[in-house]
């Protein structure tokens, strides 16, 4: 186990301190700044780390092998020098630099890293939310069509029956139209029997004759009009009937959209899951 030591609580410092740390053959001992306020001191208490305010203290901790200086100042690294032990080692300025931009390097990879873990977990809580609406909403339509269908047959129904009871009144009139046709024939024949004295029936007679001639025309026309409402209705049972049918596969799709977007909730959670381990990873 190699026991290190920073000088310098800078972001380099920090920078240093996170990636010393993150190493399990290394056990950082201590960092010193004459700032206590120092970034890396923030670190250093997080990671349960000494700190000092004087580097001299650092140096004389035992065991220390090696130094870090991450101040870039060459008076700094002069007194470490100066007043480290024997047996600790002070790392050479540029291997200390390329190991303060190998760490600078890191740190800003992991904070990439941590805001796309981020995103993606906000994306599979979007994914989530949207894939869990899908299958209430399209249940709700289906309903909604279905109960439409059920609407629209009983009106459909309902009009059939009453088409049926006007076809027994149209067949009344006729009925009654021949019988006045009849007897309106007949009180015409006796009027011209009577003569003169029948003479006033006679045009009554005629007229309700006439009248049972209109009758029977009129029902004709009503007759061929319902025929054609009848008709109408025969398509408009067909359209129902073609609208069950979909209604039929839009239920079998359903069930299939349903599984698709269960599978969907399974990748978000596992998106979730996957963007949680990226992000402690990244810190």
């Amino acid at each position: 186990m190699i026991k290190v030591g920073i000088v310098g609580g800078g972001q380099g410092g920090s920078a240093m301190l996170r990636l010393m740390s993150s190493l399990t053959d290394i056990t950082v001992i201590g960092i010193a700044d004459i700032n206590e306020n120092a970034p890396a001191f923030t670190v250093a208490k997080e990671l349960g780390i000494p700190t000092f305010l004087d580097f001299k203290q650092l140096l004389q901790s035992a065991n220390l092998d090696v130094v870090l200086d991450v101040t870039g100042n060459a008076s700094v690294n002069q007194a470490i020098l100066e007043h480290k032990q024997a047996t600790t080692h002070l790392a050479d300025p540029v291997i200390s630099k390329l190991m303060y931009t190998v760490a600078r390097g890191q740190e800003e990879s992991a904070q990439e890293l941590k805001g796309q873990a981020q995103q993606l977990a906000s994306m599979a809580e979007e994914l989530n939310s949207t894939v869990h609406s899908v299958p209430s909403a399209i249940k709700s339509v289906t309903g909604a069509l279905e109960t439409h269908c059920e609407k629209l047959n009983s009106a459909v129904f309902q009009a059939e029956k009453h088409i049926n009871d006007t076809d027994e009144v149209i067949e009344f009139i006729k009925k009654v139209a021949d019988q006045t046709k009849l007897l309106g024939l007949n009180a015409a024949i006796e009027a011209a029997r009577a003569g003169n004295h029948g003479r006033g029936f006679g045009v009554v007679a005629n007229e309700v004759r006439k009248l049972a001639e209109d009758s029977v025309v009129s029902a004709k026309k009503i007759s061929n009009i319902l025929g054609n409402i009848e008709d109408s209705m025969k398509t408009i049972i067909l359209g129902i009937d073609e609208t069950a049918t979909i209604a039929q596969m839009q239920q079998s799709t359903t069930d299939k959209v349903d599984e698709a977007t269960k599978q969907l909730g399974q990748i978000a959670d596992e998106m979730k899951v996957f963007a949680h381990k990226l992000s402690n990873f990244a810190s």
